[in-house]
Formats: C-alpha cells, structure tokens, sequence
C-alpha cells in the first residue's frame, strides 16, 4: 500500500515537474520571439528615420509561418502623456472622465492616488491610506510614484483596468519632467536623452502578446526606465 502510494506520488510529481518545464521552455521561446521581432522593428524605424529624418509612429511585419505572425511597434514621446505625479486633483478628474471613465469611480481615483501621493495617514472621501491596504500586503507610498506598475496598486485602478480595459496606462505617466501635456506631434525624430514610449504587440494564432517600454534615448541607445510585458 505505501509502495503503491510512493509510486503514485513520484508520478504524479514526474508530470508536475515536466509541466514546469515545458512552461519554462514557452516562456523561453515567447522572450526570444518578443526580442527577435523588437530588434526588427527597432532596427526598421531607426533606418527609416535616417532617410527620412522622422520616426515613424508604427511598424509593421507580418510573417508567412504556422501560424503566421503579424506584428505592430509603436513609439511615441512620452510627455505627450498626463504625469499622475504632478496632476492635481481637477486636471485628474476631468483627465479621467474625457476618458470614459464613470464620475463616480474617477472619484475614487482621484482621491484614491492624492491619498498615495501625500504624506499622511488620513484619507479622503473617497480615497484610501494604510488601513485599506494593510490586508493586501502592503503600504501606500506616501510620496511620488517611483515605478509605472505601482499604479495598479491603488484603489479605483486595479491590474484589470490599468494594463486590460480600459488599460489606463496608455494616457498615463511618471517619468516625464513637465506637468502638462504638449500639444501631439504627428511628426518628431529621436531626441537626445528624451523619455519614450515603446509598444510591441504581436499576434500569433488566436493569442495577443503585449510588451511595453519606456526608455530614455541615449547615444542611439534604448536606456530602459521600465517594461512590461502581457
């Protein structure tokens, strides 16, 4: 009877540990995928802003393979995007609702995010302080935002409805020094030691990969701030 059960237990533990290392194995080859096609683009907008003094707003490639891949990169300026850091509380609740965002749960962002940002144990109305997410693990900040992530972090905002729907992160950011946004630029190039936004998504089948960027460009290098991928 223990035989049998010890048998049992090493089999079962034998597909436990295969399954691990098939993941791994998908996780490896997702990287070198995500790698190959971002050095690609990269290397294709780098070129085209050579010949054309601009970079182009997106990138496409498509690969006849099974299953075939059709992959986009975009880059754009950072500081075409509203700093959570600096906004205050009327520019963050307008910013939020001209987004489709509901009053009521912008509210609770709002108040939600000055309540992370200060450096008191009293919350707001609608807001949130040590109390709330002692439960979950963890403190509020107390200060500036130090990393893109901690965003969903914060009450009102949550990991769904930043990086998913309506993925908040696409408007947003910290690492820009100026509090309001600039007027887009439909044209622009590469600036030395300005912050930027990359975006890679690529489809593959029926699954969509994402991986996003911020870098600082120096010397014609990416000098990377964050990144991310789902």
């Amino acid at each position: 009877m223990a035989l049998a059960f010890m048998v049992g237990f090493l089999f079962w533990q034998g597909r436990g540990s295969q399954a691990l290392i098939q993941s791994a194995i998908i996780d490896s080859q997702l990287k070198l995928k995500r790698v190959s096609l971002l050095n690609i683009l990269w290397e294709k907008g780098l070129l085209e802003m050579k010949e054309n003094n601009f970079f182009p707003d997106k990138i496409e490639l498509e690969i006849d393979s099974s299953p075939p891949v059709k992959a986009t990169l975009s880059v754009s300026p950072e500081d075409s995007r509203l700093n959570l850091n600096k906004a205050e509380e009327d520019e963050l609740y307008n910013f939020f609702v001209k987004h489709d965002i509901s009053p009521e749960d912008a509210r609770v962002m709002v108040d939600s995010l000055l309540d992370w940002r200060d450096k008191d144990d009293f919350h707001r109305l609608n807001g949130a302080e040590k109390d709330y997410y002692l439960p979950f693990g963890y403190r509020p900040r107390n200060g500036p935002l130090k990393d893109f992530s901690e965003v969903a972090l914060i009450k009102g905002f949550g990991p769904y409805k930043f990086w998913i729907n309506p993925g908040i992160y696409r408007w947003v950011t910290i690492y820009t020094d100026t509090k309001d946004v600039p007027q887009a630029e439909s044209l622009w190039k590469l600036e030395e030691n300005k912050i930027y936004r990359l975006e890679l998504s690529w489809e593959q089948g029926k699954k969509i990969y994402r991986y996003l960027e911020i870098f600082r460009y120096k010397r014609g290098k990416r000098e990377k701030l964050f990144a991310f991928e789902w």
